[in-house]
């Protein structure tokens, strides 16, 4: 047997991000992404359209009124990992880099107030959802993304991923519209004023929120 060590660079660091065994045939024992993007797009992507979500790049979205829902996936070239993260906005809040209102299927995580790991979310996490402030000079460490690893899962064996793709998907058509409905516009701005450091974005958001209130 044949093990390969893929090898990249996170923060400055050479990291061995995953492995991929093959048999002396040339047969490869772990998954791919094609593979992973395969179950994705059937476990998720399928499930979610049909609850009325926009699927555009690797990301789904959901409007209602000015609210806007998303479960948004990043991935690093080389890593054998996707990254998930249900987030929350405003349509009239605008956005960080051009200060628009004008995109509403926003991919980065940072352009939405309210961010949660929807894979552990439970009931009584409804009790807190709120406004959590971050340090938007380094936000994507402080964001709440899940991570699926599947470079080290065996292709005969995706049963694990699947489980986990599957709980993703069912938190999100349960939990996501009761989350929907408590972030209102007024108990929004009220999440933000109490929970803000100032930045520069969260003063935005608070302008942007009394105008549409006033």
């Amino acid at each position: 047997m044949l093990t390969i060590l893929k090898i990249g660079l996170i923060e400055g660091k050479i990291v061995i991000i995953s492995n991929h065994l093959k048999l002396s045939n040339g047969e490869r024992v772990f998954m791919i992404a094609n593979e992973f993007n395969e179950l994705y797009e059937q476990l998720i992507v399928n499930r979610l359209t049909k609850e009325g979500y926009y699927y555009k790049g690797k990301s789904l979205f959901l409007t209602r009124g000015d609210t806007v829902a998303a479960l948004l996936r990043r991935t690093y070239r080389g890593e054998q990992a996707a990254s998930f993260v249900y987030c929350c906005r405003h349509q009239f809040l605008r956005d960080q880099k051009n200060l628009s209102t004008k995109n509403i299927y926003l991919t980065d995580a940072v352009d939405y107030p309210f961010r949660f790991s929807i894979r552990n979310f439970n009931e009584e996490d409804l009790f807190t959802v709120g406004y959590e402030s971050i340090n938007y000079l380094r936000s994507h460490s402080e964001i709440p993304y899940d991570e699926i690893c599947y470079g080290d899962s065996a292709i005969e064996n995706k049963q694990g991923i699947s489980d986990e793709l599957t709980k993703i998907a069912d938190k999100i058509i349960y939990f996501g519209p009761k989350i929907m409905n408590l972030l209102s516009p007024a108990k929004s701005l009220s999440m933000l004023q109490r929970n803000s450091k100032g930045a520069w974005i969260e003063q935005i958001w608070i302008e942007d929120y009394k105008s549409k209130l006033s």
